[in-house]
């Protein structure tokens, strides 16, 4: 079964990203966040849980859904229009699998998505309502926190994703994914790389 078509493409100021480097919410952090415990209802609970499982950006949260073709992936059916043109429609794979059954994902895809009038106050929202649960404070990560975990994960010494593959996970071009997260591919970092490598080896 095909994935559902590409709805159309969500515009932007089209302005040049800035990649400055931003916290990122660790793993631990995100799996106290979606825990039964959790002050997040339901439907934002689907909204954080696909941006930390995804790695997606604050308002494809509002237009992603389950993939038909492939069992456990998304489908981003929307583009981002920036002033390079449009990107494609994506499906990405979830990084850590685990937690399509420790969040209850499938449950959660069927919880309506909170409204949202204006795509471009996604972040916006998202940040809000983790500031009243009590989930971020300031300096820390906030939305985009997950997106960069996202990024991290894929390369670290679990999966160890090629760029070209991240960058088409991410849903932007590789020279964009370097910019981005060249630190986080280990070319810049070997002891960080090494020292992760042997504790992954302990677990």
């Amino acid at each position: 079964m095909e994935c559902p078509p590409a709805g159309p493409p969500l515009q932007n100021s089209g302005k040049a990203v800035d990649h400055r480097s931003q916290p990122f919410f660790s793993d631990e952090a995100i799996e106290g966040y979606l825990a039964d415990r959790s002050p997040l209802n339901g439907s934002w609970r689907r909204v954080i849980a696909s941006m930390a499982i995804y790695g997606l950006r604050p308002w494809e949260a509002w237009v992603v859904e389950p993939c038909r073709q492939r069992a456990g992936c998304a489908w981003v059916g929307a583009g981002k229009t920036n002033r390079h043109g449009t990107s494609q429609p994506r499906q990405v794979p979830p990084f850590h699998q685990e937690w399509l059954e420790r969040f209850a994902m499938e449950q959660l895809w069927r919880e309506p998505l909170p409204p949202l009038a204006d795509p471009s106050r996604a972040g916006a929202r998202v940040n809000q309502q983790l500031r009243r649960a009590g989930l971020i404070k300031a300096g820390g990560p906030t939305t985009y926190g997950f997106r960069h975990a996202y990024a991290r994960r894929l390369h670290s010494p679990r999966y160890r994703v090629t760029d070209a593959h991240a960058s088409l996970f991410i849903g932007h071009t590789v020279a964009a994914h370097h910019k981005a997260y060249r630190g986080w591919q280990g070319q810049d970092n070997p002891i960080g790389t090494y020292m992760d490598a042997c504790i992954a080896n302990e677990q």
